[in-house]
């Protein structure tokens, strides 16, 4: 489990003129550790970001940290992040976190998204809950998982952001 007490979100952006090119993310480690894997996940992992900087350079990735932020839980971290995403996206910034849009929940294409799936499966969802073979699954396992149950409900009853 991280500790929270100091955290980080930081952007990664291009060293190159007129390049809008912007990645913000967060992180429980030190800034350090992640930049550096980030730099060796180029041209060894295919997502947007290392997909760019692949094609100009590793050489011209600019890592700056945003904010030291202390937190109590990995939720509060990824409600700064975004925070962040919003403001970066606000000045006009071609932001690569694409993998993450559920920090962004009024990103339209999010909404439409989640609309769609739940369009496409609902009636398979209200079947499967509905049947006895279910049923009987779901108590078995509050059966065998009860005390683990109270436990996490327990955790994020005392975790709770109140805003």
């Amino acid at each position: 489990m991280p500790s929270y007490t100091s955290c980080s979100i930081y952007k990664i952006t291009s060293s190159v003129q007129d390049d809008p090119i912007c990645y913000i993310v967060s992180t429980a480690s030190l800034p350090k550790k992640r930049e550096s894997c980030h730099r060796s996940l180029v041209g060894r992992r295919s997502l947007p970001l290392y997909d760019h900087f692949l094609a100009i350079g590793k050489d011209k990735m600019v890592f700056t940290v945003v904010e030291t932020y202390r937190c109590t839980c990995r939720q509060m971290l990824n409600i700064r992040e975004a925070h962040w995403l919003a403001h970066y996206r606000l000045l006009g910034y071609d932001l690569l976190n694409t993998n993450r849009p559920h920090l962004d929940r009024k990103n339209p294409e999010y909404i439409a998204n989640v609309k769609q799936r739940y369009q496409d499966h609902k009636d398979e969802l209200k079947i499967a809950r509905n049947t006895p073979e279910a049923k009987l699954a779901m108590k078995q396992y509050y059966l065998a998982n009860k005390e683990r149950i109270k436990a996490r409900s327990h955790r994020r009853y005392h975790n709770r952001i109140i805003i």
